[in-house]
């Protein structure tokens, strides 16, 4: 009986022996990163754009199809350039003309001659603005005290086909803010306002009503 347990000791110190020696024999150094396959590749999805292009996005063509909006992501080989630049160009590509930056995508009014953005300057506030492109002059619809949409939560502007009423998302519940989230029209000939449309009850399951 002793020597059975004498046995089982020596065994289970022989393990213990052997584990550490193989311990010290493996690299604890992480694995090299040249070794490692990135998520995403270049030109995928989510990836770097491919060499000698630019990361593109949300084009939208004028109502008479000569030119055309565009958000460009970034300026390439320049890391401290601004961000999420709207541009309006010719549809072959050709007279590009900077409108702005931190903008979330524009919207042609039916006429040609405005778009409606929404400036998204940093998380989490949003504005709407309108640019007229012929005078290049901004007007700005919400976010600041006077306007119905006192609060920095209004977006996503699109225009009707009348030319003068835009529809506002207000996805966003500021602190004491007057009006409920929602889908609003906004009138951009008097500044007068209806709604909500839709009314959104709880954002984390996106809960909306339709008010007739």
């Amino acid at each position: 009986m002793l020597y059975t347990n004498i046995l089982k000791l020596v065994t289970a110190l022989l393990v213990v022996l052997i584990s550490l020696s193989v311990g010290c024999e493996t690299s604890t150094e992480p694995p090299s990163e040249e070794k490692e396959e990135p998520y995403f590749k270049p030109g995928e999805y989510g990836g770097d754009p491919l060499e000698g292009t630019e990361h593109l996005y949300n084009l939208q063509g004028s109502p008479d199809g000569t030119k055309m909006v565009l958000t460009r992501a970034y300026t390439p080989g320049k890391p401290f350039a601004p961000r999420d630049q709207i541009w309006v160009l010719n549809n072959d590509g050709t007279n590009p003309k900077l409108i702005g930056y931190n903008f979330g995508g524009a919207d042609w009014s039916p006429d040609g001659n405005k778009l409606a953005i929404t400036f998204f300057p940093g998380a989490p506030y949003t504005y709407v603005f309108t640019v007229n492109l012929d005078s290049m002059k901004a007007r700005q619809w919400t976010g600041f005290q006077n306007s119905f949409f006192s609060k920095r939560t209004a977006s996503n502007p699109m225009w009707f086909p009348d030319n003068e009423r835009m529809l506002i998302s207000v996805w966003g519940k500021a602190y004491k803010q007057p009006y409920e989230r929602g889908l609003y029209i906004l009138n951009s000939a008097d500044g007068s306002v209806q709604g909500p449309w839709w009314r959104l009850y709880r954002g984390d399951f996106l809960e909306m009503e339709l008010i007739l």
